[in-house]
């Protein structure tokens, strides 16, 4: 791709590991609350670096699991770049005939370029906290 759809791209991985990284945390702190209730339960209390080792593993494990399995690909960024800054699919369509020439292919490849050129890359707003923040506080 060029470098115009690049830094939107580049925007969206940063949403992406800031997402997944609140989610990931949410989730080590969630599983160590658990561990800590079931052995409160079992009156088997263990030593704090244990808790702490658990969280810590829940956490780096959910994070690269999420991280991989659910990474934008470039189909999903032209779409949210598309509803962003309102350009009536024209990224999205560059994307799709990316590997295909032809008269109407290449003019609008250029004219969607020239539409990415103009705006800058933080006009795409980062969506992180719909869920994350929510699920962080549970955890």
């Amino acid at each position: 791709m060029n470098e115009n759809f690049n830094k939107f791209k580049k925007r969206l991985l940063l949403e992406h590991t800031l997402r997944t990284a609140l989610f990931a945390l949410a989730i080590g702190l969630t599983t160590a609350g658990l561990v800590v209730g079931i052995t409160a339960l079992c009156s088997a209390m263990i030593h704090w670096a244990i808790y702490l080792g658990i969280g810590l593993a829940a956490f780096v494990l959910s994070f690269v699991l999420l991280f991989v399995f659910t990474k934008p690909d470039d189909k999903k960024v032209a779409a949210r770049v598309d509803e962003d800054l309102e350009l009536q699919e024209k990224v999205a369509t560059m994307v799709e005939y990316k590997d295909q020439n032809g008269l109407l292919i290449d003019r609008q490849r250029d004219d969607a370029d020239y539409r990415l050129e103009e705006k800058p890359a933080k006009a795409v707003p980062l969506k992180v906290a719909a869920f994350s923040i929510p699920a962080l506080i549970f955890g």
